[in-house]
């Protein structure tokens, strides 16, 4: 059996996501999920040690306000309005992503793509599973995150050991994190192609990411780096849609007509909008794809580590 390479498994990713647009609508519902892998808690990590700031939280907004009837009758409305919305959006996002790893598991299996429809059907069949564990995986990512920052504030301090300290914390809290959102798309993988239950799916899981350690890593790595292009992309790309906005504010300074202004500042947030949805999308579509491809040579055959294979030859010598 010939072994399957990461640029393997990154092209036939690729060539899943870009040749089959329907797999783009899927990402973009399921990205408020989030994407698998370390992006996502890497980003929320830099965000609280480097930029976390909550002097924006007014000391009056904690003190207890007197409402009227009518205000307080608007306020639940709005509220019960906002839940909805809420709740419709996790809802669509979580069949989203069924779908979506439904799509990649039958395209790796029989190199066929499932109707949208069929997709979606495959979302709504393991919704509760997929929402469980999301939410567990969220709360194990929260928990972690949360016990980073507060271990960093006990060895912090100038000395050099107390930077190395802080060093191991963030080093043991990132391949924690590595692992449970590992171990959570093969669950969703084993819900999605054995259809099972929550519990021995798990176990599946875990077990799968036992055996394959560094490939979890490794691929996680590849895709930080795919993570780094496509903000390098958003980067060009808010510049692009500048253009007519620059054009259009210039059309105000001559005329002086700021309703023209408006128009520019309100084109230059909808196309960048449309930019990261965009980008959002596909990305988030091949992210699921790269993770299910090696899922489904791992759950067929066992993927060796590129790593150890190099390791290995060197060794020989």
């Amino acid at each position: 059996m010939q072994e399957p390479t990461y640029r393997e498994a990154l092209g036939h990713a690729w060539k899943l996501t870009w040749h089959h647009k329907s797999m783009w609508v899927l990402g973009l519902l399921s990205i408020f999920l989030g994407q698998f892998g370390l992006s996502n808690f890497l980003g929320q990590l830099i965000s609280k040690i480097f930029f976390e700031d909550n002097s924006w939280w007014p000391a009056s907004w904690g003190a207890i306000h007197i409402v009227s009837p009518d205000q307080f009758l608007w306020f639940g409305w709005i509220s019960f309005i906002v839940a909805a919305l809420i709740l419709f959006i996790v809802a669509a996002s979580v069949c989203a992503e069924g779908a979506l790893i439904a799509t990649a598991v039958h395209y790796f299996n029989v190199h066929t793509v499932l109707s949208i429809h069929n997709a979606w059907r495959q979302g709504v069949k393991h919704f509760w599973r997929i929402l469980g564990i999301n939410v567990l995986e969220k709360l194990l990512l929260s928990i972690i995150l949360w016990a980073i920052i507060e271990l960093m504030a006990v060895v912090g301090g100038i000395s050099i050991m107390g930077f190395f300290l802080q060093v191991l914390v963030i080093a043991a809290g990132v391949f924690l994190a590595l692992a449970i959102s590992t171990v959570a798309i093969f669950t969703l993988g084993y819900c999605i192609v054995d259809n099972q239950g929550l519990i021995d799916a798990l176990a599946e899981g875990w077990h799968l990411f036992r055996r394959h350690v560094l490939v979890s890593l490794e691929l996680s790595i590849m895709l930080l780096l795919c993570n780094a292009l496509v903000f390098a992309a958003l980067w060009f790309g808010s510049f692009l849609v500048l253009i007519p906005s620059f054009f259009l504010s210039v059309a105000a300074g001559f005329t002086g007509y700021l309703t023209i202004l408006a128009i520019s500042v309100a084109a230059y947030v909808f196309l960048f909008v449309l930019v990261i949805a965009f980008l959002g999308a596909i990305f988030n579509a091949f992210t699921t794809s790269a993770w299910m491809y090696l899922f489904m040579h791992m759950y067929h055959e066992g993927l060796a580590s590129r790593v150890a294979h190099w390791a290995g030859k060197i060794l020989k010598r």
